[in-house]
């Protein structure tokens, strides 16, 4: 990331979005071997699908708190194909806001694809971190497919865990799906894909969407800062002598 850039995005996010940053409640730098940066991240964007996410224009309803989402987010979007509908309400849920497939009264299986696509610094990194955390519900876990894309030519390495039980609400079990991602190089872009497969007589949704990422930096610029941490910890152990 360019000097210019990354003074301008901080300026930005000292000043508005840091007071509506979303934190994870299971954080990548707890849970994910290596992460670099420190909350709220690079790119930090939350979806909670209280707003229409099928109207179009960019991600609706998102919110943005990373520090260079100010200068990124503009080119971010998400793209939803198949049967995937917006849900504003679930009888008996105390929740709000869904995306996904109500086919509790259908006859033929119904399949959806929702697709977000998060923009880059094209610098030439060693590496892209993505961390994942979604809230679904449905009548069963296994409806829920996740995945990992970049351009082609790149390596993807990507692995969801298990739900972690929320509890009951409506009839439908709840949890919580983290995942991790690791791109190499530093791609210009990456796209998380959620794949819905409902059968007659099931519910699929996703109540929220969390996702951080950063790129990691190239070795060189790892070697000058293990040399900055060394001669500062130098500096103090001579005037602590």
């Amino acid at each position: 990331m360019k000097a210019a850039q990354l003074f301008l995005a901080l300026l930005v996010v000292a000043s508005c979005s840091s007071a509506f940053a979303v934190p994870f409640t299971n954080p990548p730098e707890v849970n994910y071997p290596g992460w670099v940066t420190d909350y709220p991240y690079q790119r930090n964007a939350f979806i909670d699908f209280l707003v229409d996410p099928t109207a179009g224009g960019g991600i609706p309803g998102v919110v943005y708190s990373g520090y260079d989402d100010p200068v990124l987010q503009g080119s971010d979007f998400v793209q939803i194909s198949g049967d995937l509908e917006w849900i504003p309400a679930i009888p008996n849920v105390p929740r709000a806001g869904f995306i996904g497939i109500d086919n509790s009264a259908g006859q033929t299986p119904l399949t959806a694809e929702m697709v977000l696509h998060i923009d880059n610094w094209d610098d030439p990194n060693l590496a892209k971190h993505i961390w994942l955390e979604a809230v679904v519900g449905g009548t069963d876990p296994d409806l829920f497919d996740l995945s990992l894309r970049g351009p082609g030519g790149y390596q993807v390495d990507f692995d969801a865990e298990d739900l972690q039980p929320i509890g009951m609400e409506g009839g439908l079990f709840w949890g919580r799906a983290n995942a991790w991602g690791l791109i190499q190089p530093n791609p210009p872009w990456e796209e998380l894909v959620m794949t819905l497969d409902v059968p007659p007589g099931h519910v699929a949704v996703v109540d929220t969407a969390h996702i951080a990422t950063e790129c990691v930096p190239e070795p060189g610029t790892l070697v000058l800062l293990g040399i900055g941490v060394l001669g500062l910890a130098f500096c103090g152990r001579r005037r602590y002598n």
